[in-house]
Order: C-alpha cells, then structure tokens, then sequence
C-alpha cells in the first residue's frame, strides 16, 4: 500500500511538470569560498609522515612494486624524505623538513571535508580506485588517518 501511494505521488510530480530550476537553487553569493579544512600540521610531519608515507614507502613504492608510486605514478605526488622531521611528545621542533611540507600540502589538496569519505583515507584501504590495497581498515595505519582528518591529532 505505501509503495502504491509512493509511485502516486511520483507520477503526480512528474506530470505536473515540476521540475527544478534556478529558483531552487542556493545562491553561494558573489565572494563564495570554500570551506577551510583544519589539520594538524605537527600531527602530518610527527605521525602521518614518518608512521604511514614512509613507512609504507608511499612515494618509492615497495620492493614489490615496479617502483616511482607516487613519486612518479601518481597524481597525488609524494617526495621521499631524506632527513624526518624533528618532534618531541607530538611536536615539530624547529622547522619540518622540506620534503615533509611538499607532500603536506600537497595532500591537504586531496584531503576532503570528511575522514571517511577522503580520497586519503579510502585509497590505500582499496575503497577507491588504487593499484593495490596498503592496509585494512582496522588497522593503526587507518586509524590514524581517520583520527588526523577528525582533528583528533590537535
């Protein structure tokens, strides 16, 4: 009976020729700007770098790999690090390597307004298109990334 009275209700709307135009939209006004995502940067250069892009070697790739991943196979590119970046109890001390800061920002590019619905976190856990899958979802690795695009690193 409630499906019967659904589809009612869908052709009624279909034939009374309602359909949306620019009167049922939001106007974003003229000066719109995206929304800011916040992250914790000691977070990245203290955790997110040295425990997951180095760890699981993402911009070298692994020796299983036919190596470059996203040094060179990705549009997401990544530099390896040469020297970590310096942090005590969570903390960036001094300035974090310069290698470190490319690949913050060039994922803050990529990091979405939400942890799980991000290209970051989805990817390396084979939700989205990736070559291989990098770690499961119950993982530290996951949890991790979940927590930092969360602001649970601040």
């Amino acid at each position: 009976m409630r499906c019967a009275k659904l589809m009612m209700m869908g052709v009624a709307i279909v034939t009374s020729g309602c359909t949306p135009t620019a009167a049922d939209t939001v106007a974003l006004g003229d000066n719109f700007e995206a929304p800011e995502i916040t992250i914790d940067e000691d977070f990245f250069h203290c955790q997110i770098q040295p425990l997951i892009l180095t760890a699981q070697r993402c911009a070298e790739g692994g020796s299983d790999d036919s190596g470059g991943c996203h040094a060179q196979k990705s549009a997401l590119r990544l530099v390896p690090l040469d020297q970590p970046t310096r942090c005590q109890e969570g903390r960036v001390i001094g300035a974090p390597s310069a290698e470190s800061e490319v690949n913050l920002e060039r994922i803050r590019a990529v990091v979405g307004v939400d942890a799980e619905a991000s290209p970051f976190y989805r990817r390396p856990l084979g939700l989205d298109s990736h070559p291989r899958v990098i770690f499961d979802a119950r993982s530290d690795e996951a949890a991790l990334i979940r927590s930092w695009l969360s602001g649970g690193g601040a």
